[in-house]
């Protein structure tokens, strides 16, 4: 193989309303193997993946990237669907086993490669990073459970107006549009809060459709629950489905995508989407019955401001986090051996082409 292989990004763990959600343990159920990597903070995990993924990609494989919000810059896991094999991080803040080991997966300890004694004299300072890591964290998550709260505030005054009939007429017609059986779903984050602010990958991941539908229109106004049964529809046809929800609601969805269609369906509200010629917008504000736009709007307003106001508060806390991971990542860091971690990466990257 000399061409790169398809690379593609998206978002499998973020903080939310319901704390730290990862979509991990469910994306690698019924993953032919996985291998894990355990250690702590600073040990390479993340360089590990991105270095064996770069690697594979020139090799023509193609891959997915799975980003965490708890450190958006670097990756959590990488998948290769050609291998149908994935690399993840197994240490926090979910913790990964192999469900069949050394059959299914097998277990790549980073600890191996650091030097304990010299750690050991660092214990006071990485105790204290580690604690204040999780103080703000808790703190962040506080935060985003009382935006989230705001949030179904705003939703409120457009969902007292919604026609049922009319939204699940607009279900029918957006589904009739939009779709040979291809059974199977996959759940990710579409967007999430992270240190650098609140960020989305939904252009990215839904550049390549060859349809997209933009669902615009107040929040309350059912654009998720048009997501959700247009999802419903084509899993009792039997096509696959990939479900992607938004980073502060973690049952409410951003976006799907129904890959034997090459078709998105977007919940367009505050994104910046770059539209595209084909793309076909739809305002949600048909199925709102007698919504009078501009007297709701300054209700709307001080419920945003607030809204907006927390999510501020909560970015502070996450950026204080990123700060104390950071300073734990240098600590480790400094005691590893990255030498020999390379030479099992690279003996990793010769186990994966020979397969």
């Amino acid at each position: 193989m000399l061409y790169k292989g398809k690379i593609k990004y998206v978002l499998s763990s973020t903080f939310t309303d319901q704390g730290y959600v990862s979509c991990l343990p469910d994306l690698l159920a019924g993953i032919k193997r996985v291998y894990i990597l355990k250690g702590a903070a600073g040990t390479g995990k993340a360089t590990f993946i991105r270095l064996l993924g770069e690697s594979m990609s020139s090799l023509g494989y193609e891959m997915e990237y799975w980003i965490s919000a708890a450190d958006a810059v670097n990756p959590e896991g990488i998948y290769f669907p050609q291998l149908d094999t994935a690399v993840v991080n197994g240490s926090s803040p979910v913790s990964i086993e192999p469900h069949y080991p050394h059959i299914s997966g097998d277990v790549i300890n980073l600890g191996d490669y650091l030097d304990t004694a010299l750690i050991k004299e660092q214990a006071r300072q990485i105790i204290k990073h580690i604690d204040q890591w999780e103080l703000s964290n808790r703190q962040a998550e506080m935060h985003l459970q009382s935006a989230a709260l705001a949030k179904q505030e705003l939703k409120k005054s457009a969902a007292a107006h919604l026609n049922m009939q009319q939204l699940y007429s607009l279900v029918e017609q957006i589904y009739s549009e939009a779709t040979l059986p291809r059974p199977g779903e996959r759940h990710f984050f579409a967007s999430a809060m992270t240190a650098e602010g609140y960020i989305d990958y939904v252009e990215e991941i839904s550049s390549d459709c060859k349809q997209r539908f933009v669902l615009t229109g107040p929040a309350g106004s059912g654009k998720s629950t048009i997501l959700a049964e247009i999802a419903r529809k084509a899993k009792q046809q039997g096509n696959s489905v990939e479900y992607y929800y938004c980073g502060l609601e973690a049952d409410s969805l951003l976006m799907i995508i129904l890959p034997a269609f090459s078709t998105a369906v977007i919940d367009g509200g505050g994104l910046q989407l770059n539209l595209k010629p084909w793309d076909k917008v739809i305002n949600t504000e048909a199925v709102l019955d007698d919504f009078e736009i501009l007297k709701e709007a300054q209700v709307s307003s001080l419920a945003n401001h607030n809204y907006e106001e927390l999510l501020s508060k909560a970015q502070e806390k996450l950026e204080e986090a990123y700060r104390e991971l950071k300073a734990l990542k240098h600590l480790y860091a400094s005691k590893m051996n990255f030498q020999a971690l390379n030479q099992r990466r690279m003996a990793l990257l010769e186990e994966l082409i020979q397969r």
